[in-house]
């Protein structure tokens, strides 16, 4: 097999649960995920099968979330499956939508994003959250820059004090830490109650399965490389497809796109991504 798979992870799973599952039933080892998401989330997960694996770096880096919040509280894990540290005694009454979203706006573009002590990303070798299970606390967390598109305030009902935002960024950004900082710029905390995503790298919630056990449902939506990467096709002959076999360039001087990638395809199948330069096509992933 060979392509992609737009699955729908349910809450309580983690999505490398989801490749061991998908492992067994296709009964291939070729398999990964484009992009964590933690067990409390749900929503859009690209699979990559079989060479497919090879093209993550070419998909689009775009996400999208809807995203739950409760105010007045803090957890170690700024989300509500962590350990409540801190319940906050706050006026509440000045807080409405509008306020909420003139401190979500400010998120807007490129900021520094300082990552979640529970988190994959590693310090001296060691991932932060394995880190934080042993109690160990690390004072200077370290700060990424990330770039947010868009936010936009859903609801909120202030006497609940719970709402729902969605988010549109790139790759990397810790929506949990999003809520959190907005807790703290309010100045009495929040935790991130829920999360789904409904756009991860060119695939959509909309078409993505949510039976991902059932290998003839599986097979049915594989989606073709061609049709989820955000590349011009250049169709090969025979004589263009034997030079690929073996690494070799391909003259051509009717293409005006240098420095463009292209998708090199034969039959209707990706056969390489190549990349124009000074009228030849030089190849930097050959699939066959």
């Amino acid at each position: 097999m060979f392509g992609f798979l737009n699955i729908n992870k349910p809450c309580g799973i983690t999505s490398s649960k989801v490749v061991y599952i998908l492992r067994k039933v296709l009964n291939i080892k070729q398999i990964g995920h484009c992009g964590t998401l933690d067990p409390l989330a749900s929503g859009v997960l690209p699979i990559a099968i079989g060479k497919a694996t090879r093209l993550i770096e070419y998909l689009p880096f775009n996400k999208k979330y809807v995203a739950s919040f409760e105010l007045g509280k803090k957890s170690d894990t700024y989300d509500i499956e962590g350990n409540v540290i801190e319940v906050k005694d706050f006026d509440y009454s000045k807080v409405d939508e509008k306020l909420l979203f003139s401190i979500l706006s400010s998120f807007i573009g490129e900021t520094s994003q300082k990552v979640p002590p529970f988190s994959a990303v590693k310090i001296d070798g060691q991932k932060l959250y394995k880190l934080a299970r042993r109690g160990v606390k690390i004072d200077n967390l370290p700060q990424k820059v990330i770039y947010i598109n868009d936010i936009k305030l859903l609801s909120y009902n202030k006497f609940l004090k719970k709402g729902e935002f969605v988010i549109t960024c790139n790759k990397g950004v810790y929506v949990r830490s999003v809520i959190n900082d907005m807790g703290n710029i309010l100045g009495c905390g929040a935790i991130m109650t829920g999360l789904i995503r409904t756009l991860s790298n060119g695939f959509i919630i909309e078409d993505s399965i949510s039976d991902f056990e059932n290998i003839e449902i599986l097979r049915n939506n594989l989606v073709n490389p061609i049709e989820i990467l955000p590349f011009r096709c250049f169709n090969l002959t025979n004589d263009e497809v034997e030079k690929i076999k073996f690494g070799q360039s391909i003259e051509n001087f009717n293409l005006k796109c240098n420095n463009d990638i292209l998708m090199l395809t034969y039959d209707e199948k990706l056969q390489a991504i190549g990349r124009m330069v000074n009228s030849r096509i030089k190849l930097e992933k050959v699939l066959i």
